[in-house]
């Protein structure tokens, strides 16, 4: 597996940031790493409420699934190619994809597509999701510290999110999933 250089940042609002830089990646060719395990330990893990993942290689929110033990939060990176940025969240609304990064090409993958409302106040979200041939339409009022999901079959190829959260319009995204080859 490749090395990586890491920094941990607290931003406005109180969430955590974790930037991930492979080795190799100022030369101009990093290796891709997949499965990546990560280990945080701060002292209000209690507080984080879920891991997302942003990439250069797509666009959007990818949620992780998070384990904690005590001030330990443990996450696996499912793929760095250039660079990632984990987004250790207490407060913000965040559209993200959760199942599968990859299709395998001329196939399909089940996913989910959820909003995460973690601040004060209710949102409305009236989002559709594109993926090939299918669609998913998700449309509710998500009240403070709640999720609303919807299935999705991915294929490969792009996807692509158009719709408003209350509060703005919703972030695009495209260039995902990218396309697996089997050989």
């Amino acid at each position: 597996m490749t090395g990586f250089a890491a920094n941990i940042y607290r931003v406005a609002g109180g969430n955590v940031v974790v930037t991930l830089v492979p080795e190799g990646v100022h030369e101009g060719e990093p290796l891709t790493a997949y499965d990546v395990p990560v280990t945080v330990k701060l002292p209000e893990a209690k507080a984080i409420r879920a891991a997302y993942l942003l990439s250069p290689d797509w666009r959007g929110y990818h949620k992780l699934p998070l384990t904690r033990k005590g001030d330990t939060l443990q996450l696996t990176v499912p793929r760095v190619r250039w660079a990632g940025m984990i987004v250790l969240a207490k407060t913000g609304v965040f559209p993200a994809l959760e199942g599968p990064m990859y299709v395998v090409e001329g196939q399909t993958a089940p996913a989910r597509y959820v909003v995460d409302n973690w601040t004060t106040e209710p949102v409305d979200a009236d989002l559709t999701l594109k993926s090939g041939d299918a669609d998913a339409h998700l449309q509710a009022q998500i009240n403070p510290g709640a999720s609303v999901a919807t299935a999705v079959t991915l294929s490969s190829g792009a996807l692509e999110a158009s719709g408003k959260l209350s509060g703005g319009a919703l972030p695009p995204i495209a260039n995902w999933p990218w396309t697996r080859r089997l050989s």
